[in-house]
């Protein structure tokens, strides 16, 4: 589960109830594979890579979703900037019903 990083770029993010969100059809998706579970910078320097984002002064932001319903699906975004905030959305998606690490670069 912590192997594989789902980053979808490129579209936007719409809010579908309150505090929920999903995806516009415009967004595109990267499958990420890593050979243990990344750290936040890792994921940072690869999404930059695999998405042409070369710039040294480009600062990219990545947010998280999740989902916190249980039978049914009700997505919410966290953001992902720091250390502790990755750490805590990795837990997160590892508790809730569907893990699955999903990322929405910025």
């Amino acid at each position: 589960m912590d192997r594989i990083v789902r980053v979808h770029y490129g579209g936007g993010v719409e809010e579908s109830m309150p505090g929920g969100a999903r995806f516009t059809s415009s967004m595109l998706v990267k499958v990420l594979a890593f050979p243990h579970r990344p750290s936040l910078c890792e994921v940072q320097i690869r999404v930059k890579d695999v998405l042409g984002w070369n710039s040294e002064r480009l600062r990219i932001k990545l947010e998280g979703i999740y989902d916190v319903g249980q039978g049914h699906s009700h997505k919410v975004m966290m953001q992902s900037e720091t250390k502790d905030e990755w750490e805590a959305y990795v837990l997160a998606v590892k508790e809730s019903e569907w893990k699955c690490l999903k990322e929405v670069a910025m």
